[in-house]
């Protein structure tokens, strides 16, 4: 018995966006360090970011994506330019996704949260989605949870 949420197509799009940002190279990419195996920060001509580590020219390890504006969109581990094992996702709505993700889905543990720090959801997650027993909190449906985040 899954609780739904509602999910907002500004965050899905804002948050695929910023994750394609990120770390898939273009010509114009600027690279400070080793980002193709090692650690090194690659810059957009938009401004965006990504911070970390770096396997096969692909973000893979530990790392951290960025608006222009320096605001974080995803700080965690990575596996071939996916966000995959215990991360964070920051909502443009000032909330969050802490947990768990698996091939940039949120998956297995994880807790949604209301910008004010108030918990949506803590529990499993399954396709980006609450699952199972869990801990709905007070008015799930205000928050959004991401689609994806990279567009797939």
């Amino acid at each position: 018995m899954g609780m739904k949420v509602k999910p907002s197509r500004v965050v899905m799009a804002a948050l695929a966006l910023a994750a394609l940002a990120g770390c898939y190279r273009q010509a114009a990419d600027r690279c400070e360090g080793n980002c193709t195996d090692g650690v090194g920060t690659m810059y957009k001509p938009d401004g965006s970011k990504y911070a970390g580590h770096w396997k096969d020219g692909k973000a893979d390890g530990e790392g951290t994506v960025y608006f222009s504006d320096g605001s974080k969109i995803y700080e965690g581990h990575w596996k071939a330019n996916n966000y995959d094992g215990q991360g964070t996702a920051y909502l443009p709505d000032g909330g969050k996704y802490v947990g768990e993700f698996k091939n940039d889905k949120m998956e297995g543990y994880g807790t949604l949260f209301r910008q004010d720090g108030s918990k949506v959801y803590e529990g499993m997650w399954k396709d980006r989605k609450p699952v199972g027993p869990g801990a709905p909190h007070a008015n799930p449906d205000v928050a959004p949870a991401p689609k994806s985040v990279s567009g797939k």
